[in-house]
């Protein structure tokens, strides 16, 4: 079943299920190694995490639960394959696997079996919150060979009395959907509409496959809490709501599971004014509940006790698959709560209905990705000195604190550096600091940043752009061949002001060997600056465009920043205009060649996301063709690069197949049991193995020495599943590529 899988992934390749055109054709990659205090990161490029939900459920068919994550900073989908050992808490991202779920996820998801069928099935908010969605849309799960979903009510109904409504459920909310009532099927507890006390629906059906909810009670469990997060016990509901209970504030988690083994289910709450999680014991029934304690610092108190900023979840499911669903504590406060390190993991040491959690992790999954708080904002160039190129990340800051009065958040922004440590063919990025211009401040926000020879003196000097439209410039001191050395010069770059959320790029667009200046603006423009100076002494002067090429994307009352990037993608001297937009869009565009200051042609677009993301293109294994990374919102990085490189379509057998090294590099049997030769026909000395799956994920790696031309080596790698792998042998500069179908 998982080669059947992996076929169809190979052949419906795209980022985020909404399919590209076949003009530029990326894959996703994990081949870049990067550290962070020495320690390799095992998902560097997996673009971060800010608001996740966590969910269970087994996305490839091979028979493991795998993690479903939904970030509602960023409203995207992101897919953790369960590695192959039992009882292990290792998963690895997996970026193709998110196209398989409905693009239409909006604020929070709940995967339930709601039919009974041993399938995840989907719950969902019927609309985005700024559109004040109050309902749910249920997707049933329709897999076979592959995962798929089928619609099947964009507003779940309920009964109420007589009457037929829907469901409510506020798009801020996170409800609970569980079995409640110990029936064997799911009902729904979620937050009331105009009180903080907690609706539940019950769910009739009598076969316990169908959605039948009928409304029963205004405040279940009897309790509703005040404005001040306190919680009222034996609350009464009269008049639809609870007596004595104040009006509710926006945001309210509720997690239900059983605390104590009696079959009852207690009841976790997140709040967007708590930094931890209540708790409330359940006293009653399964048909009747009437909570009667309150614990505020759960798991406490002790130093267990979880401390994040606001708005928490608790998310109950197995994360070593040792039949003991664990806990999992992150922050869901929209762009108001922790962006790094905010993901608290806690293990079950007792029993399932039984639990005795302790913490384990606080920074679950996102510990092993690079991860820069919030709108990552990559460039490359060479800092330090060595030619080749280096990784720096802006942001629009690390999470301080947030002010629920005026719904203001207050970061700090700065540039992280990650320095090359590798060779122009096998590059590795290691941190040096997440602060390379000793920013500490609050004062500065969304730093934008870009490397260029400003001076003329054959160093990088260093921009950045930020929210209110100022350009900073530093010029590098240091000596040619040495670690770069910024030096402030000025927070008003040309005396001008660039527009809010401006993002400068250094490029020669005229190709007259004087860098100009293209700055991407938050009004859906990207103005070009031609430089009229010399290329030691710049003046950029703004040209009568509005924007470059006619390009132009402008939603109203929306961020619509746009972050441009500018290169021979393929190698084949045709130099594309791309843009990252605030909707999660990569833009590509031809006719800067033909004629840089008319219209452009848009000639490819992926869907990267559902917000802003800021792309970089660079050659930093010194093929022929750009890499591309993409800045997430959620902090982090994708990385991905051209599918010459890995797995390009044949057009006579829609199988895919590598079109690269085919005769240096010869692998037989293919396809094979998991032992095979291979047989080198080019350069001779010492070598590395390395077998990839379609992640990017390496699940083998061995040394080699080739003494002779024609030399085989036999391959007989354990533990790796049937399936489609991507074989490379690493000699000297060159890397030999080809692909293998193990059965």
């Amino acid at each position: 079943m998982r080669k059947i899988f992996l076929s169809v992934v190979l052949s419906t390749l795209s980022f985020l299920g909404i399919s590209q055109t076949e003009t530029f054709k990326y894959a996703h990659s994990n081949e870049t190694k990067v550290t962070q205090n020495q320690i390799p990161l095992t998902d560097p490029w997996a673009g971060g995490l800010n608001n996740p939900q966590f969910n269970k459920m087994d996305v490839n068919l091979d028979g493991k639960m795998d993690i479903v994550i939904f970030d509602r900073d960023g409203q995207t989908i992101k897919v953790f394959l369960k590695d192959s050992v039992i009882g292990s808490e290792n998963y690895y991202y997996s970026h193709e696997s998110g196209k398989y779920f409905p693009n239409d996820v909006n604020d929070y998801l709940l995967l339930r079996d709601y039919n009974n069928d041993g399938k995840q099935d989907i719950f969902t908010n019927n609309t985005p919150y700024f559109n004040h969605g109050n309902g749910m849309k249920v997707y049933k799960n329709v897999s076979d060979t592959i995962l798929k979903f089928e619609l099947i009510t964009a507003m779940l109904p309920a009964m109420y009395g007589s009457n037929l409504s829907t469901v409510y459920s506020l798009a801020f909310d996170y409800p609970s959907i569980d079995d409640i009532d110990g029936d064997g099927d799911l009902d729904i507890v979620a937050a009331a509409s105009f009180f903080l006390s907690f609706q539940y629906y019950e769910n009739v059906s009598s076969t316990h496959d169908s959605l039948e909810f009928v409304y029963r009670e205004a405040c279940w469990g009897q309790f509703f809490q005040s404005t001040d997060d306190s919680v009222h016990l034996n609350s009464t509901c009269k008049g639809g709501h609870s007596s004595g209970s104040p009006n509710r504030h926006t945001g309210s988690s509720i997690t239900t599971l059983d605390l104590n083994g009696d079959g009852i289910k207690e009841a976790l709450l997140g709040d967007p004014d708590r930094q931890n999680m209540i708790m409330v014991t359940n006293g009653g029934t399964p048909t009747a509940a009437h909570m009667n304690n309150v614990n505020y610092q759960y798991p406490g108190p002790t130093s267990n006790s979880i401390n994040l900023s606001s708005f928490n979840i608790a998310f109950h499911l197995d994360v070593n698959e040792d039949s003991r669903r664990d806990l999992i504590i992150a922050p869901n406060q929209y762009q108001g709560s922790s962006d790094t390190g905010a993901v608290w993991y806690y293990k079950n040491f007792g029993a399932d209905d039984n639990p005795n959690f302790q913490l384990i992790s606080t920074g679950f999954l996102g510990e092993n990705q690079i991860d820069v708080g919030t709108r990552a904002l990559p460039t490359f160039g060479d800092i330090s000195g060595d030619s080749i190129p280096d990784l720096l990340i802006g942001n629009t800051g690390y999470f301080q604190s947030y002010d629920p009065a005026i719904f203001q958040t207050s970061y700090k922004s700065q540039i992280s550096y990650y320095k090359n440590v590798g060779t122009k063919n096998f590059p590795e990025f290691a941190l040096q600091t997440i602060d390379l211009l000793n920013q500490d401040t609050t004062e500065i926000v969304r730093v934008s940043p870009t490397l260029g020879d400003i001076d003329g003196d054959g160093d990088m000097d260093l921009l950045f752009g930020e929210t209110n439209g100022n350009i900073h410039y530093y010029k590098n001191i240091a000596s040619i061949g040495d670690e770069a050395i910024f030096v402030f010069q000025t927070d008003h770059f040309m005396g001008q002001n660039f527009g809010p959320n401006c993002s400068p790029l250094l490029y020669d667009i005229d190709k007259d060997n004087k860098l100009d200046l293209l700055v991407g603006q938050k009004n859906g423009h990207v103005k070009l600056y031609m430089n009229q100076g010399t290329v030691s002494n710049p003046i950029f002067t703004a040209t009568i465009t509005d924007t470059l090429g006619g390009v132009y994307h402008y939603k109203p009352g929306f961020d619509n920043s746009m972050v441009p990037s500018i290169g021979d993608l393929k190698g084949d001297s045709n130099t594309i205009f791309m843009v990252g937009n605030a909707d999660g869009l990569l833009l590509f565009y031809e006719g800067i060649d033909a004629d840089y200051l008319g219209a452009y042609t848009e000639v490819d677009r992926i869907k990267v996301s559902n917000n802003p993301i800021a792309p970089a293109v660079v050659n930093i294994n010194h093929s022929d063709s750009l890499e591309l990374f993409v800045g997430e919102q959620q902090g982090g990085i994708l990385a991905f690069q051209m599918d010459s490189n890995m797995f390009v379509p044949d057009d006579t057998t829609s199988i895919f197949k590598l079109q690269m090294n085919t005769k240096s590099l010869q692998i037989y049997p293919n396809p094979s049991d998991g032992n095979f030769t291979f047989r080198m026909n080019s350069d001779l000395g010492l070598g590395t193995i390395n077998i990839y799956d379609l992640t990017g994920k390496n699940v083998y790696k061995t040394s080699v020495s080739v003494s002779s031309k024609n030399q085989e080596f036999q391959v007989s790698p354990t533990g790796i599943l049937p399936g489609i792998y991507l074989v490379t042998v690493s000699m000297k500069d060159t890397i030999y590529r080809r692909k293998i179908i193990i059965q």
